[in-house]
């Protein structure tokens, strides 16, 4: 099937777009348990009685906040091609509130825990999801962009301008299927912004690097 501006892992399909948000729903639930299940096992020595612990009021608790956070930040629309800053934002919200609510709760209603405990187990899991839940969505991003440009021969180009306005231009080039431009270089005549990076992309000095560069980078 030839991929398209149109096809997104949410597909064309409607009935197939709800299955796909479900699914990733589902993912993001299980990361879920795997963080608070890992941190009761650190902060208990790896003691696999520990595990008990999951059948309790706190963890079960903690697993719905999640999902009603899941859901109220809409973590689960997902469109690989599309993955970026919002996406990474929603599940930092998604994931921070509903661990202060249940970092609220531990300190204020009797808990399963013992009081010294509270503290790290919260944090452990809040790290641990965040990594699961973040780092699965920043890797997708780098595999759908690995992926597509395999096979294609990409023109080194560069772009004028490292302001706001560049790295949108940046930002619509990458996403963009359509073109086979890759950009290597930015440059500006603002001196401090001079060798530092934009969207992984080093600025140049153009009065100083122009023609260095373009011969460099085969531009």
């Amino acid at each position: 099937m030839k991929f398209n501006s149109q096809n997104s892992i949410l597909g064309a399909n409607p009935v197939a777009g709800y299955v796909t948000k479900l699914f990733i729903f589902g993912v993001d639930m299980v990361y879920a348990l795997i963080a608070i299940t890992t941190a009761l096992l650190l902060t208990g020595n790896f003691a696999w009685e520990r595990l008990n612990l999951l059948l309790t009021w706190g963890p079960v608790l903690l697993l719905l906040f999640r999902g009603l956070s899941f859901f109220l930040f809409r973590t689960y629309l997902l469109i690989v091609r599309y993955v970026g800053e919002k996406d990474y934002k929603n599940v930092f919200y998604a994931v921070s509130l509903s661990s202060a609510v249940f970092f609220l709760l531990l300190k204020f209603l009797a808990t399963p825990f013992k009081p010294q405990e509270v503290l790290p187990i919260v944090l452990v899991d809040y790290f641990v999801l965040l990594l699961l839940a973040g780092g699965s969505r920043i890797v997708l991003r780098l595999l759908f962009d690995r992926l597509r440009l395999q096979g294609v021969n990409r023109l080194n180009t560069v772009i004028f301008g490292a302001g706001e306005l560049g790295a949108m231009l940046h930002n619509v080039l990458k996403q963009n299927t359509t073109h086979n431009y890759r950009v290597v270089a930015f440059f500006d005549d603002n001196s401090r912004v001079h060798k530092k990076y934009l969207n992984g992309v080093r600025i140049y000095n153009p009065e100083k690097s122009f023609a260095t560069i373009i011969k460099k980078l085969n531009i």
